[in-house]
């Protein structure tokens, strides 16, 4: 690797002072003059990887007029660019246009601005191109129309307000998408339309405030989809047609209050879904039914008071049901009828009272039951009599009185067991 005291700034204006223009040439010597006002700049060259350090540009001519020089050798092999330590308000075009192979543009924090519409018409072998934390606030149409090998792109943590309805037209050939941390307020019908081999999509930490109707209808390929911190308040029965390879969703931190029953009945492939920090209240009993491959269940810090008995009667394969803090106050033994595979449950800050006998009688895999934090003052015989795998049980901060004989007695494979905070005044003979 090569270290930031090896590398002189390079800095270039286009007013060039013959002085400084000389001191360059025999501290660097990457830095040549080719026309008055127009400077080449060469790779720090490392096998495939190529290292433009401390670029300072003030305005588009100045960089439109710059020339990049990535060092090949005219035998065709691949270039990795990494432009650093820099600032240019757009990306230079004779990367493209005077170097045929470049593969890879990284342009970290480099204060970009615009993304021109010639900016990759003649990237016609770039496949990964990062450009996140810089000032970009709008891609229009067609922005990578001629860059059709591209592969990833990630563009996040930039300002982008406006995104054009075509900006991504072109790339069939795209499989992960990153536009995390930016200021989206909407998305077009047909934004990402034709992205047929996407398999990742990062959309959290925007201002999306509704999704349209078969937004993602043509992403079958894809696989992870990140909504997350935004500011949601719905999903209708059509915002997800067409996501019948998705295997994980997160929604967590939006501000929804309702969900259609079949909103999420595309998604027949769904392993993981992250619903935690929204409003939610009420939730119909279909709500989950067609998710037969459903592994991890996310509903803490919503508002929910109750769980239908059904609501869960299609997810035989949960392993994680975190439905903690909450305001639910009672649990029927139907809830979790049929949970034979759920191995972490978590209960905790709810406003539960009382564990009914039968409440865990399906849940004989459970590994962690979390359950402090409620007000349970009672704990019928026998509630914890299946649990055999049961390795923790946390029952800190309830309303408990006494604890019945052998009522822990059957917890073959219990190592942890919290108590404290309660209002104990016995311990029955057996109980532990």
């Amino acid at each position: 690797m090569i270290s930031k005291s090896n590398i002189s700034v390079v800095s270039a204006r286009r007013v060039p002072r013959a002085p400084l223009l000389l001191l360059l040439l025999l501290l660097v010597g990457t830095v040549t003059a080719a026309l008055p006002g127009q400077f080449t700049f060469s790779c720090h060259r490392y096998g495939r990887e190529c290292k433009l350090w401390n670029l300072y540009l003030d305005t588009p001519d100045e960089v439109s007029e710059a020339i990049i020089n990535t060092g090949g050798d005219g035998s065709g092999s691949f270039v990795e660019v990494e432009i650093a330590y820099s600032s240019l308000p757009i990306i230079p075009q004779s990367l493209f246009s005077d170097n045929e192979n470049v593969v890879s543009l990284k342009m970290e924090d480099c204060d970009v601005e615009l993304l021109e519409s010639s900016t990759f018409d003649d990237a016609h072998e770039l496949k990964y191109l990062q450009l996140q934390k810089n000032h970009l606030t709008v891609l229009r149409d067609d922005a990578f129309v001629r860059a059709t090998k591209l592969l990833r792109i990630n563009l996040g943590s930039n300002r982008i307000v406006t995104v054009g309805e075509f900006a991504f037209r072109g790339l069939d050939n795209l499989e992960t998408l990153r536009l995390s941390r930016n200021k989206i307020a909407q998305f077009a019908s047909k934004t990402f339309a034709g992205l047929h081999q996407l398999t990742e999509l990062n959309l959290d930490h925007n201002h999306a405030e509704e999704l349209p109707d078969r937004l993602f209808e043509e992403l079958g390929q894809l696989r992870e989809l990140h909504l997350d911190h935004n500011y949601l308040s719905g999903l209708s029965r059509n915002t997800f047609l067409g996501l019948s390879g998705l295997r994980k969703l997160i929604l967590k931190e939006n501000e929804l209050v309702s969900i259609d029953p079949q909103a999420f009945a595309p998604l027949t492939a769904l392993t993981e879904l992250d619903l935690e920090g929204n409003n939610l209240k009420l939730l119909s009993p279909n709500t989950f039914v067609p998710l037969v491959h459903l592994r991890e269940l996310v509903l803490a810090d919503n508002y929910i008071e109750r769980l239908d008995d059904g609501i869960f009667a299609g997810n035989v394969n949960l392993e994680i049901l975190k439905l903690n803090n909450n305001s639910i106050e009672e649990l029927q033994p139907a809830v979790l009828a049929g949970l034979k595979n759920l191995e972490d449950l978590a209960l905790q800050h709810n406003e539960i009272r009382v564990l009914e006998k039968n409440l865990l009688k399906s849940a004989t895999s459970l590994r962690v039951l979390q359950l402090e934090g409620n007000v349970i003052h009672k704990i019928a015989p026998g509630t914890f009599d299946t649990l055999k795998r049961l390795e923790t049980l946390d029952l800190e901060d309830n309303s408990l009185s006494s604890i019945e004989g052998g009522i822990f007695s059957g917890l073959s494979s219990l190592e942890k067991l919290y108590i404290n905070e309660n209002q104990i005044e016995e311990l029955k003979a057996g109980s532990l």
